[in-house]
């Protein structure tokens, strides 16, 4: 009797499990399906059904990022979405207008008709960006024009499936489809850290060359506090050789002037040198108001002048 109740149990909390599960599976494929009706479709059956929106103004960092998601939406499904301005989208006929609208950049019309997008990126990091897909828009747009350019990698990582696994082609992933949906919704992404440097890949004709830094910049690697050698561009001595040699390095008694960036020092005690410093720093700043830092990271390789040089005595003990 005992056990055909413990079968009869286990019969029916299996059952039981079986019916749960087979339900819950229903009801995922269904919101799977439920999710797929309500997406935008970007392309479908290797037809382009949006175009990439900028503003008339965008500046180079924003139309780099509309190129970028038209090359890579063109490598994955052989779909090419056109770019246009946002006047042109105006003017575009009533077949053109029903096509998605993909706005890149915080200029490209469609964020500013929306204020809390806006507000949104107002109180983000620079590198920070809003992605959001509502009716048949599509927004990408950054606090910055660097932002912009994360967003849309973000948007290709997500929706496109890339990946930046190796630097060159050989090691990109895209994964070929027909279709491209994007969910509707909004999304806002901003990073933990500010500085993201794998140096001297931050320098786009350095020692890596071009395709390590493109690697680098698809991986949202960002420099954002400028700390590395630059006395030498503070103080060239193309510029002043002549009219402050005093400028620079006094070595055994004679004043040395550099014909290259690196083994030299300015002469820090020299009169004048920390003001011309100062004017020279505050004209970088009016020419490049876009700019947070300005670096005073020695020159390489050492160098030091050595006037008014006074030689400690140490005891020894």
């Amino acid at each position: 009797m005992k056990a055909a109740f413990r079968i009869g149990l286990f019969l029916t909390i299996g059952l039981s499990f079986i019916v749960v599960f087979t339900i819950s599976s229903v009801t995922a494929s269904e919101d799977q399906s439920a999710l797929r009706r309500e997406a935008l479709q970007v392309v479908k059956d290797g037809s382009s059904h949006a175009v990439v929106i900028i503003g008339e103004a965008a500046d180079e960092a924003t139309r780099e990022a509309a190129e970028l998601l038209v090359s890579y939406v063109e490598k994955a499904t052989n779909a090419v979405l056109p770019i246009i301005t946002g006047n042109e989208r105006h003017h575009a006929g009533k077949e053109d207008n029903k096509q998605i609208s993909i706005y890149i950049g915080s200029d490209s019309g469609l964020p500013a008709r929306h204020p809390s997008i806006l507000r949104e990126l107002s109180g983000m990091d620079g590198d920070g960006f809003v992605i959001r897909a509502a009716g048949k828009n599509i927004a990408i747009a950054g606090a910055t024009s660097l932002g912009t350019q994360y967003g849309v990698i973000s948007f290709l990582e997500r929706y496109v499936g890339v990946r930046w696994l190796m630097p060159g082609p050989d090691g990109e992933d895209v994964p070929k489809s027909g279709d491209l949906l994007v969910p509707k919704g909004q999304l806002s992404e901003e990073p933990a850290f500010s500085f993201r440097l794998f140096s001297p890949l931050h320098i786009p004709a350095g020692v890596t060359g071009e395709v390590q830094y493109e690697w680098a910049k698809v991986n949202r690697m960002h420099g954002a506090v400028k700390f590395h050698h630059n006395l030498y561009n503070l103080f060239p001595p193309s510029e002043y050789a002549e009219s402050h040699p005093e400028f620079y390095p006094l070595r055994d008694g004679t004043r040395f002037i550099p014909t290259t960036n690196t083994a030299w020092q300015p002469c820090f005690s020299a009169d004048g040198l920390a003001e011309e410093a100062i004017r020279k720093i505050n004209a970088y700043f009016t020419e490049h108001p876009e700019e947070q830092f300005f670096s005073l990271g020695v020159n390489d390789g050492g160098g030091f002048c050595e006037a008014g040089r006074i030689i400690p005595t140490i005891p020894i003990s």
